[in-house]
Parts: C-alpha cells; sequence; structure tokens
C-alpha cells in the first residue's frame, strides 16, 4: 500500500452517474476507479484509487453532512 502526503494540493473529488468517480489536482478531472479495499471510519477514509497513491481524506476536510454523504456515495457506488 502507497501512501502519498498531499501538502499545499488542492484536490478535488466528484461523482456523476454518467461518469462516475473523477478526481482533480486542481486542474481538468480525471475518470478514476475506486477499489473496494478503500477504507472507511469515522475518523478518516483511506481511498484507494487504481493506479494512484492512496489519498487520506480526514472527516474534518469536509463538513459532517459531507462526510457523511462521501461514505454513504461511496458505499452506494463502490462494488
Amino acid at each position: 500500500m502507497t501512501f502519498h502526503k498531499v501538502t499545499n494540493e488542492k484536490r478535488s473529488i466528484k461523482h456523476s452517474e454518467n461518469l462516475g468517480w473523477q478526481i482533480s489536482n486542481g486542474g481538468d478531472f480525471e475518470a478514476v476507479e475506486i477499489l473496494t479495499s478503500t477504507v472507511i471510519t469515522t475518523s478518516f477514509i483511506f481511498l484507494q484509487v487504481q493506479d494512484k497513491p492512496t489519498i487520506i481524506i480526514a472527516n474534518d476536510a469536509l463538513s459532517e453532512d459531507d462526510y457523511r454523504r462521501f461514505i454513504v456515495k461511496l458505499k452506494i457506488t463502490v462494488h
């Protein structure tokens, strides 16, 4: 498992029914496959992305409601 330390990097993630999951590192969005090995806890999400380093998302990176919605969306869409 590879971990990637993000420093001063604005990373965005989004999901749509048509395009699936996409990640941006401050530029254009790129389609990615979220792996089932992703680990979800109440404090952190260890997002496993195909051919990319693990992305660690702390619960305080989002509002409480957004973090909860993100977890639900991951559980519904990642198989």
